[in-house]
């Protein structure tokens, strides 16, 4: 294959949704039904050499002007072990919608492993293994996938949900 090995394509097909379970403690929830939040430590290869880095996905909470709890935002974040966090770029990832959070890109595009599909674009098997992104972006810069509210694990207190679901709401909640 001729082709530049940091030419990455942008998108893929989305895959199916991927359903996390976590225990979710009371005393570290930013919502009352908030997942816990988790550090995990990975590694993988890029031209031979390997690469550590941590995984976080957490809850953050989201106060409103009066300090009053609207919502709790939960994210995903992956860094490089090792590298300059004052130096280092930084990518955020938004996506949302009824039913849809960014577990979409993770596992479909721009996580650091993804569902492996077939060369035509067609969707995998049933239980395919995840495998190393060939096409990450994890050598040149972070990420943070975040979920607005009411996608994904970002869940509204309350009655609050209604006031802070659509596309300007999803920009004054992030």
């Amino acid at each position: 294959d001729e082709r530049d090995p940091r030419a990455r394509p942008l998108l893929r097909p989305p895959v199916p949704a991927l359903l996390l379970v976590a225990a979710i403690p009371a005393a570290h929830a930013a919502t009352p039904d908030a997942p816990a939040d988790s550090v995990t430590h990975h590694q993988f290869t890029i031209a031979a050499e390997r690469v550590d880095f941590t995984l976080t996905a957490a809850t953050m909470p989201f106060d409103d002007d009066k300090g009053e709890r609207q919502a709790g935002l939960f994210h995903v974040a992956y860094t490089r072990d090792g590298a300059d966090g004052g130096r280092r770029p930084v990518t955020f990832v938004f996506i949302g919608g009824p039913g849809a959070s960014s577990a979409y890109l993770h596992l479909g595009a721009l996580g650091p492993r993804i569902v492996p599909f077939a060369s035509d674009g067609r969707l995998p098997e049933a239980g395919a293994p995840l495998i190393d992104n060939p096409d990450h972006w994890l050598d040149l810069t972070d990420r943070v996938f975040v979920d607005p509210v009411g996608t994904g694990y970002s869940r509204p207190v309350g009655e609050a949900g209604p006031r802070h679901w659509g596309g300007e709401e999803d920009l004054d909640s992030i």
